[in-house]
């Protein structure tokens, strides 16, 4: 009978792209082998009844994932980077910290075909100085558009349903391109104004993670993943 020994290290598993170590027993010998969580998720998805499992296609940036009832969240990584806004109909090329974004996922049934509905929940900054483990420290998100208690408002702007829950890779775009007003303000330890923190303070600059505000929680306990 063949057996299956797995090795992961949830600490050090940052996407479905990380490999694990596999090993495997025959009963005469032991073979020893490596796979991406990605394959090893597949493999054994196809190894079960097809009508109780299905694989999905995960985004590249997913760290983590988890089913509340007929429903999906997923958490994805943005990464530190300068971003275009639109801010009051002025256009700003603004550094933004590294983000972790919560999306809560409905899937729908069209006529035999299914697809995705997206929400956008909640963002929080974190430190870019190494992978998101379930203890990294998360802090707000430092502009207008979320609350603080993470909530994202983008106005009228709806992220499209999608046919398949890799195409949430790029989902941020949606966040990015709604038009940015005053509503929540900023959350910078600086104290700057937001008009002076697009157009002169992080304007064509990287962001500086020291002026983040902590929400004191980890990872885990923000989002209520400790369960």
């Amino acid at each position: 009978m063949m057996q299956l020994e797995v090795k992961m290290d949830f600490d050090k598993l940052i996407n479905f792209e990380d490999t694990i170590d596999i090993k495997q027993t025959t009963g005469l010998s032991d073979e020893y082998y490596q796979m991406t969580l990605s394959q090893f998720v597949n493999t054994i998805s196809k190894s079960v009844d097809a009508s109780m499992t299905q694989s999905i296609h995960l985004p590249a940036n997913c760290i983590r994932y988890v089913h509340i009832g007929l429903s999906l969240k997923l958490y994805c990584v943005v990464p530190k980077k300068q971003w275009i806004i639109n801010y009051l109909g002025n256009y700003y090329k603004v550094g933004f910290p590294k983000l972790i974004l919560e999306y809560l996922i409905v899937e729908k049934a069209n006529a035999g075909s299914k697809s995705y509905e997206i929400k956008l929940k909640r963002i929080v900054a974190v430190k870019d100085n190494g992978p998101i483990k379930k203890d990294t420290k998360v802090f707000h998100f430092p502009y207008s558009h979320v609350d603080n208690y993470g909530s994202v408002c983008m106005g009228s702007t709806q992220i499209r349903d999608m046919s398949c829950l890799s195409e949430l890779e790029a989902a941020h775009s949606y966040f990015f391109d709604s038009p940015f007003s005053s509503d929540y303000g900023e959350k910078i330890l600086s104290k700057e104004p937001l008009h002076v923190l697009f157009a002169e303070t992080f304007f064509e600059k990287d962001f500086n993670d020291e002026l983040l505000v902590p929400h004191n929680k980890t990872f885990d306990a923000f989002f209520d993943l400790t369960k």
